[in-house]
């Protein structure tokens, strides 16, 4: 590849505009690519350099190392050869669209910096569903110096099969780049639901310039041995197994019987010298409970097999057989193929040369919608499923690279800049960590028989479930600040299949929970996880808030009226009693008349009466929705706000099953009012502000722990998106002036002190303990969308209309001065028809 060289001054000025709010941060785990549900890496470490890099469940094994003098030094995961020694990182900052790195390579006086580059722009959609990433190193020497760069990618990015035939070759000849692309001999799109792709094609892109070397594709460790020693390195044919001919590292190696706790064996042996995992295989075959595994100590040099024992009893033959074999059966092999590159920088003293790979991964098809194969949306104009070479798109990735890079930079200072004005400093860390992880969990699919684009979401890590409701509930607050537009395509799937208009019939009067299995969208409406109210009451909201920042258009959901009534109607006649049933957070289990899955409702049927008012200008209609929802919202504090002095508070769930009030000493973090900031209604219920504020302080000197708020008072555990929606909820103000109060400062210090400590090294997980620093379950979910709630209250979405707002004090007004009134048990409403009879004329 061509150097480019640059001076020193310009250097110094890329080292200063980095990210000054990480540097002291310990993110849990990095951002490297992050480009579908499906591919994505990450990695685990304090240092690049000190785990596998990996997918968010799984093996995704790049490595870099650089040579110098002879020297040869592990930039990123682990090479595992005891020649290698580690890089000293000296800097890690990470941006919304960029995670950048910078190291010493010992006495040499040469740096490297090491940027990694996911263009997730939501302002070009073709650039934001274009699969290309960008990793580029920048290197620079206090003298002239010789540098030699190694890098590969496996192929288990495009194939999860390591006992498959993997395809491979060299690109078609281009002026503009060098490439290599590998993927399954038999490509079969869309045909499982495993978390890691089983087909697409990876191609490994680089600059066609003179100096150019040409990628390669071989079997890693055979490449890396290669790169270290100075030696040539046997490159393989295509076809060939993804996961053969790996050779065994025979000293140090350790046999054993693993421990029911997970253990290191206690009987280690050696292996023999030349043994291989094909050797291996061989020999425990067919052995009940034999099975393989690459183990190695800390050290990173002491590699080998290590025979484990799961979920069986062995016999002592058999428990013989595998400690002197040291093999085992149908595991996955530690060296697979991988497309690789390596590149020799000539510096000057003080100057810098720049290399860079690009990466395409080609997924040829991203979902089946309910029979249909659906492309990515870049890939709209070409033939369906074509395993054709997309010249024209690799092109344009590696021709638009300065352009690309330019924008996400500029974009990168500003979204710190905005974040950190309205959240802090902390709060910026977080949300920039978070932001790859959340649109790197979503995909722009075209759906060819209705010429239509939908936005898509994998509930990653809990069920892998397909745009799920109330995970998308959660991520609304970033995609809905960067592009309105989006979050409606991805709302209209669900309306598209609650309509029938897809091959599954659906004919429940509530919203659905999720579509299907990631990529299928095909979920029988009988497989539903029903949470009635929790969906209903979000797509509702949806529509509003989609509205309200388009300039209160809703002629987009004329398609859909007669569900969205269907759905009105539906939580009108259950509330404001919604008996036993499941919200979002449904580990925790059901409730009896949830106080916060109600504010959720309540706050659904006031927007119903905006729907209502702003698409049909029916406001005599409207405004009896208004009352209704004001009514709602006055039985549901008579029976869930507990008067007891200071220690006065909502409970948990109230009027129950037993015809009690429930129970007193309960309470529950009552994020769903972050809705009564968003759409600034200021009286929706009763004694609004003073309820609220003493509930705040009430949860401050009460219930904060350590790392946040419990979600409720059954556990000590908490959710931390739920945890941004109340330190939104209780910002001071609504719009430019609005500011994060105390409470609010003292969760985000909370949450930034999580994630810099915990011992849970994963992308960071929404279910967390609030005592000690780990998770409880859930990793890399895009839920962290929340963290932009912040900046919808600051950008201030439109206010409430003036009817809603007159609408619901008349209601309160009422409700003080006729005691005794309010909504029975059977869901019959006084209070509501009360302000029919005295107010409702007015508005005719």
């Amino acid at each position: 590849l061509s150097d480019k060289t640059k001076t020193t001054t310009m250097f110094l000025i890329a080292i200063s505009v980095a990210s000054v709010v990480l540097t002291s941060f310990r993110p849990p785990s990095v951002p490297l690519i992050t480009n579908s549900p499906l591919i994505n890496v990450w990695s685990n470490g304090d240092n690049l350099y000190d785990t596998k890099t990996t997918q968010w469940n799984g093996n995704m094994d790049m490595v870099m190392m650089a040579k110098v003098n002879g020297i040869s030094y592990a930039v990123m995961g682990q090479p595992l050869n005891p020649r290698v020694i580690t890089a000293n990182q000296t800097r890690l900052t990470v941006h919304a669209t960029q995670t950048k790195y910078e190291f010493d390579l010992g006495t040499s006086g040469v740096k490297l910096n090491v940027t990694f580059l996911s263009h997730l722009l939501t302002s070009d959609w073709d650039l934001l569903s274009l699969p290309s990433h960008y990793i580029t190193v920048d290197a620079t020497s206090t003298t002239a110096a010789t540098v030699q760069i190694y890098f590969d990618l496996p192929g288990t990015a495009v194939m999860n099969n390591m006992s498959s035939l993997m395809s491979f070759s060299e690109t078609k000849q281009s002026p503009i780049y060098k490439g290599v692309k590998l993927g399954a001999l038999n490509q079969a799109p869309l045909s499982s639901t495993q978390d890691t792709m089983g087909w697409g094609i990876l191609y490994l892109l680089l600059d066609n310039t003179e100096s150019a070397s040409a990628p390669f594709v071989g079997y890693s460790k055979d490449t890396r041995e290669a790169f270290v020693n100075g030696s040539s390195a046997t490159y393989p044919t295509s076809p060939a197994i993804l996961g053969d001919e790996m050779p065994v590292p025979a000293t140090g190696a350790r046999i054993g019987i693993d421990s029911p706790g997970g253990d290191m064996p206690n009987m280690p042996i050696v292996m023999k010298d030349g043994e291989t995992y094909m050797d291996c295989w061989a020999k425990c075959n067919n052995t009940k409970g034999c099975k393989a595994w690459a183990a190695s100590a800390k050290s990173g040099c002491d590699k080998g097999m290590l025979c484990w024992l799961k979920d069986v009893t062995p016999t002592r033959e058999e428990e013989n057989k595998c400690r002197i074999s040291g093999i085992q059966s149908g595991t996955t092999p530690g060296f697979p193929l991988a497309a690789g590159a390596q590149h020799t920088f000539s510096l000057q003293a003080n100057t810098v040369s720049t290399w860079k790979a690009t990466l395409f991964f080609d997924e040829i098809s991203a979902i089946d919608w309910f029979g249909e194969s659906c492309p990515p949306y870049w890939r709209r104009a070409l033939p369906i499923n074509s395993t054709e070479e997309p010249t024209e798109f690799l092109t344009k990735a590696v021709q638009d690279y300065e352009s690309i890079t330019a924008m996400c930079t500029a974009f990168d200072q500003k979204t710190e800049e905005d974040l950190t004005s309205v959240g802090g400093e902390k709060y910026a860390a977080i949300t920039q960590l978070t932001y790859r992880q959340v649109f790197g969990a979503m995909q722009l699919v075209w759906l060819p028989s209705k010429n239509m684009t939908l936005y898509f979401l994998k509930e990653i890590s809990s069920c892998g479930c397909l745009n799920t409701a109330d995970v998308v509930y959660p991520a609304f607050p970033q995609i809905l600040y960067y592009s309105p537009e989006l979050l409606k395509l991805m709302q209209i799937s669900h309306f598209e299949y609650a309509m029938n208009f897809t091959s599954q019939p659906y004919p429940l009067p509530w919203a659905p929970h999720h579509l299907g299995h990631w990529p299928l969208a095909n979920l029988p409406y009988t497989k539903q996880e029903n949470m009635p109210l929790e969906e209903t009451a979000w797509d509702i909201l949806s529509i509003a808030a989609i509205a309200q920042r388009q300039n209160n258009d809703l002629d987009w959901i004329k398609p859909y009226i007669k569900v969205i009534d269907t759905w009105y109607n539906f939580m009108k006649n259950l509330l404001p009693f919604p008996q036993k049933q499941l919200s979002t957070d449904d580990f925790d289990g059901p409730l009896f008349n949830a106080t916060n899955l109600a504010v959720k409702g309540v706050a659904a049927i006031a927007a119903y009466g905006y729907i209502v008012e702003t698409y049909t200008h029916n406001k005599t209609y409207a405004a009896e929705i208004y009352a209704r929802a004001a009514s709602y919202a006055n039985t549901m504090v008579d029976y869930s706000w507990y008067k007891n002095g200071s220690d006065s508070h909502f409970i948990i769930g109230y009027f129950n099953s037993q015809g009690d009030g429930g129970d007193l000493d309960s309470w529950p973090m009552l994020y769903n009012g972050l809705w009564l900031k968003l759409f600034n209604y200021t009286n929706l219920l009763p004694n609004q502000t003073a309820l609220l504020t003493q509930m705040r302080d009430w949860y401050n000197a009460n219930k904060m722990q350590q790392f946040g708020l419990p979600l409720n008072s059954r556990k000590l555990y908490t959710k931390d998106d739920w945890m941004t929606f109340l330190a939104a909820m209780f910002y001071d103000g609504v719009g430019p002036s609005a500011t994060p109060s105390q409470f609010s400062n003292e969760l985000f210090a909370r949450f930034y002190s999580f994630a810099n400590t915990t011992t849970s090294r994963v992308p960071l997980s929404d279910w967390t303990n609030t005592d000690q620093p780990t998770l409880v379950g859930f990793r890399a979910r895009p839920v962290y969308g929340a963290m932009y709630a912040p900046m919808l209250v600051k950008e201030a979405l439109p206010s409430s209309s003036r009817l809603a707002e007159q609408v619901f004090a008349e209601v309160h007004t009422i409700a003080a001065n006729f005691k005794g009134l309010g909504c029975e048990a059977n869901g019959q409403c006084s209070l509501h028809s009360v302000w029919k009879q005295q107010h409702l004329q007015q508005y005719v």
